[in-house]
């Protein structure tokens, strides 16, 4: 249909006289680029299948619902499985089982589906299981306004369930962000055989807008420290939580020859069995901790733009990102030059991040929830909170350039 009304409209301009550069406006030839109009759930989604994501489970909720959709749709072409269970702790246990087979496995959910999970993500710490997670984050608490934006998660994510244990959290500010750190999560729950937060938001998770393809060619797997049945073979004894300088441990799926070991969620030796013994805790706990280390130089650093050397900082995440780059521009234009970091890496918090904030007499952060997390998170490692001004809103509604252009100018104009 769409169609055929441009097709009128050509034949009414040529019975009206305006032929070719003859029409009231000019419009320049140029040479478009391919594009693509996609979703930052449908990009996402796009990334884990070519990552070999091959097991989904999730349960519809908004705004991730779109991902389930998408996997029910196309997983099976690539020899997956999805899953609609019947809550969310059915689905992340189902994922859980489905990544002990060796399998690369994938949850999708939000804020409230995210609060259910936490006994089995916890489990996925503990047990050393590599799991994704994706957060489609929108306004809560509880059922809270399921189709409003908000980043009100943040200190779930990076701090919840019960005890310490390594994880690694990602936020993607745009679709083409999307696709990436999908395929970096995928691999990175293998690297550290635990589990690895996609944290969106319900603009970035929803919104759709134009990118360039993506490039599978560039897509990467990596399998982490998962063993081949030779080197299984040529190991004396097989030990699922060996003790490592760098915390990563060999990992056989169960069913290969000479693989055998216990998994559970109670503190475990090396080889899974119970174990309340002090120094084996103080072992295990260390050397969990150590798999994050390992592999925290090579997470996705952040975004860079506006006026490096300003003294002015700005900071924001996901649904802000677009946002205050085109803030920074008009300040720019007014005057006022800032500095802009678009973090990717939420925690660990990367030592990018931290050095921006160093290098800067002040930093805004922009984010969407009432208790400033993304501040809060920054300032329990470390960044100075004297130089942290926040500037939130959590009433459902997304900044304009305009807003942020006017609550800094307020600040920085004498």
């Amino acid at each position: 249909m769409n169609i055929q009304a441009l097709q009128e409209g050509f034949r009414f301009a040529s019975s009206s006289g305006f032929e070719e550069d003859a029409g009231p406006l000019g419009l320049a030839n140029v040479e478009a680029d391919e594009r693509i109009l996609i979703s930052g759930n449908h990009a996402a989604a796009i990334g884990f299948l070519a990552a070999g994501i091959r097991f989904f489970a999730g349960y519809p909720i908004t705004p991730a619902t779109e991902i389930l959709e998408m996997m029910n749709r196309h997983i099976g072409s690539f020899g997956g499985v999805s899953i609609q269970a019947e809550d969310e702790l059915a689905a992340v246990n189902l994922a859980l089982g489905a990544s002990l087979t060796g399998v690369r496995s994938l949850v999708a959910t939000s804020g409230p589906g995210i609060s259910l999970m936490q006994e089995g993500i916890g489990h996925a710490g503990a047990a050393e299981i590599p799991l994704v997670i994706i957060d489609a984050q929108r306004a809560g608490p509880s059922t809270g306004m399921p189709t409003k934006s908000e980043q009100s998660d943040i200190g779930m994510i990076v701090h919840g369930s019960t005890g310490d244990f390594p994880r690694i959290v990602l936020a993607p500010g745009n679709p083409s962000d999307a696709f990436e750190l999908a395929v970096e999560a995928a691999n990175l729950a293998q690297r550290i055989q635990g589990p690895v937060y996609l944290m969106l938001d319900q603009s970035v998770s929803q919104d759709s807008a134009t990118t360039a393809p993506f490039d599978l060619s560039r897509v990467v797997i990596d399998e982490g420290a998962r063993l081949t049945q030779e080197q299984l073979d040529a190991l004396d004894e097989y030990h699922r939580y060996a003790v490592t300088p760098t915390g990563l441990s060999p990992l056989a799926v169960p069913g290969m020859p000479g693989g055998m070991s216990l998994v559970t969620g109670n503190e475990h030796d090396e080889w899974g069995k119970v174990s309340t013994n002090p120094s084996n805790r103080v072992a295990m706990m260390d050397k969990r901790a150590r798999k994050v280390e390992t592999v925290k130089d090579s997470l996705p650093s952040g975004l860079r733009f506006g006026h490096e050397t300003s003294p002015i900082g700005i900071i924001g995440i996901g649904m802000e990102s677009g946002v205050i780059r085109e803030a920074v521009e008009r300040l720019s234009v007014a005057g006022i030059l800032l500095a802009g970091l678009q973090p990717r890496t939420i925690w660990p918090v990367p030592t990018d991040t931290l050095e921006f904030i160093a290098s800067k007499e002040h930093v805004y952060v922009v984010e969407h929830n009432h208790e400033a997390q993304l501040v809060q998170v920054l300032a329990s490692v470390g960044a100075p909170i004297d130089r942290l001004t926040s500037i939130h809103r959590y009433d459902g509604v997304a900044f304009t350039p305009h807003d942020l252009v006017t609550a800094i100018a307020s600040q920085e104009t004498p």
